[in-house]
């Protein structure tokens, strides 16, 4: 927990800072902001990754598998999720507003610990995924993301998600 913790203190800052990486211009030069969806991006970690059978959902059942998440400031959303009591898989990117994302970090930080203990239980294995998952903020032109990674490989899945900020 500790380690997520810090990682997403540190990318809070980078990004409060700046990125390394620049928006991309118009024609006439004019800093314009990439769009990107948090459909478009949980897609393309799945396509890069191995998962089990997964099922995609949206802002419309947010509320609904995250119980007791706060749905102010979010715009737009996109998780993918392993069937029930099989895996603790889980890809989640949100769109929200900046003074949301730290309300939401606090959530699944939460989230995943209560998600492990219960793991614990029974299938240690699984909850391997969620000691070692990753939560993140990130930033594209104007527009805020975080992303939760419980899988196999937390790492890759991030290296796509930063390969979408700006």
């Amino acid at each position: 927990m500790k380690k997520m913790a810090m990682l997403f203190a540190a990318l809070v800052f980078m990004n409060a800072c700046g990125s390394a990486k620049n928006p991309s211009s118009d024609e006439a030069g004019e800093v314009v902001a990439n769009s990107v969806t948090p459909a478009e991006i949980t897609s393309a970690i799945i396509e890069a990754g191995e998962f089990p059978e997964m099922a995609e959902r949206g802002l419309d059942d947010l509320a609904e598998y995250y119980f007791g998440i706060d749905l102010e400031g979010i715009s737009e959303a996109s998780y993918w999720i392993a069937p029930a009591g099989a895996y603790s898989d889980e890809i989640t990117v949100i769109e929200a507003d900046g003074v949301a994302i730290g309300r939401l970090a606090a959530f699944f930080e939460d989230w995943v610990k209560d998600r492990a203990d219960m793991w614990r239980a029974y299938n240690p294995g699984q909850a391997r995924k969620l000691d070692e998952s990753v939560i993140l903020a990130g930033k594209n032109g104007d527009i805020d993301y975080i992303a939760v990674f419980i899988c196999d490989n937390p790492t890759e899945a991030t290296a796509v998600f930063d390969g979408f900020m700006q």
